[in-house]
């Protein structure tokens, strides 16, 4: 058995962790609000098989997946692997460039929707 003074001490010690606990639990800070805003996704797809020495061609799609329209320019620069070399790149209200593979368009996207997609087209080297 513990003498009364060292009893009132251990006491005293599991009170204030519980206060100190009980403080740390009061001040925890809260999620980060959620930001409202456009959020821009890409998509590449291809259909058939790219065979070696042929030719094949792809889309692009730029889709609004946020909760607001877009503002501003939206730019898509592409990067072909090895093996590919691009012929054409074009979309309905897009402006391409083929030396870069790089399209821009500055109307309003809004959410939940797509712009038109942008093809690429593609010789097949290896």
């Amino acid at each position: 058995m513990y003498p009364k003074n060292q009893k009132n001490r251990a006491g005293s010690t599991i009170l204030q962790w519980a206060l100190i606990c009980a403080l740390a639990l009061s001040f925890v800070p809260a999620a980060p609000a959620y930001a409202a805003g456009p959020d821009l996704a890409i998509d590449k797809s291809h259909t058939g098989v790219f065979e070696p020495l042929g030719t094949g061609s792809y889309t692009i799609t730029v889709s609004n997946v946020g909760d607001a329209p877009s503002s501003g320019t939206v730019t898509v620069v592409d990067t072909l692997p090895s093996g590919l070399s691009a012929t054409s790149i074009a979309g309905t209200g897009w402006s391409c460039t083929l030396a870069t593979l790089t399209c821009t368009r500055s109307d309003v996207l809004n959410d939940g929707a797509a712009y038109p997609d942008i093809t690429v087209n593609v010789n097949v080297l290896v």
